[in-house]
C-alpha cells in the first residue's frame, strides 16, 4: 500500500498510547539519547503538515471519507482504539466494487470476507455514500495498515466541498494518481 508519510509534533513514545498494539512495533524508531523515539513525517491532502499540540489533545486534522468496515465499531476500536464520530457526505464519480479479503486481521476485526472498494468512472452520476471520519494523523497510519493491497489513499474532494482521503482499488484509481 502507498502510505503517506505522518508528522507529530510529539515524541512517538508518547503518541503510540493512540496505535492498535498490532502496528506499534511496525511505527516505532530506535529511541535517542533522551530515550525518546524519532518522529514519523505526514503531509495532509493540502500538503500542509499535521500534527498533534500536546500529550492526550489529539487534533482531528485528517480526514477520510468511510464509505465500508471502517464506520464498524469494531473496526473502529480495533483500528484507532475508540469510536471515531462520523459526518454523512458523498463521493461524485465513483462507484462501488467488492475486494475479497484474505488478510487474517482484517477477516478477524471486520467478521466478513468480502469488502466494498472505490471505483472511479469520473461520471457526475455516480455518487457513493458514506461518512467523513476526522483522524489523528497516527489514526491515518493505523487505517492505512489496516488497508489491505488492493485499497490505494488517494486525495479526494467530497460532495460537501471537504478536501481528504479515500481509499480506491488500485486497478480503478482516478488518472492524476500516480
Amino acid at each position: 500500500m502507498r502510505v503517506a508519510h505522518v508528522h507529530d509534533r510529539l515524541s512517538r513514545g508518547r503518541v503510540l498510547a493512540h496505535l492498535n498494539p498490532r502496528h506499534a512495533s511496525r511505527l516505532a524508531g530506535a529511541p535517542d539519547a533522551a530515550g525518546a523515539l524519532t518522529t514519523l513525517e505526514c503531509r495532509r491532502p493540502s500538503g500542509r503538515l499535521g500534527g498533534v499540540d500536546s500529550i492526550g489533545d489529539v487534533e482531528p486534522i485528517e480526514r477520510l471519507f468511510s464509505y465500508g468496515t471502517l464506520r464498524l465499531p469494531a473496526v473502529q476500536e480495533a483500528t484507532f482504539g475508540r469510536d471515531v464520530p462520523t459526518t454523512d457526505d458523498s463521493l461524485p464519480g465513483f462507484r462501488i466494487a467488492s475486494v475479497t479479503i484474505t488478510d487474517p486481521h482484517v477477516l478477524a476485526v471486520s467478521s466478513t470476507a468480502v469488502h466494498p472498494a472505490l471505483t472511479w468512472t469520473g461520471s457526475a452520476e455516480d455518487v457513493v455514500t458514506g461518512a467523513v471520519l476526522e483522524l489523528s494523523t497516527v489514526e491515518l497510519a493505523n487505517a492505512d495498515e489496516y488497508e489491505v493491497d488492493d485499497y490505494v489513499r488517494v486525495a479526494v474532494t467530497l460532495s460537501s466541498g471537504i478536501a481528504g482521503w479515500a481509499y480506491v482499488h488500485r486497478d480503478a484509481l482516478p488518472p492524476t494518481t500516480p
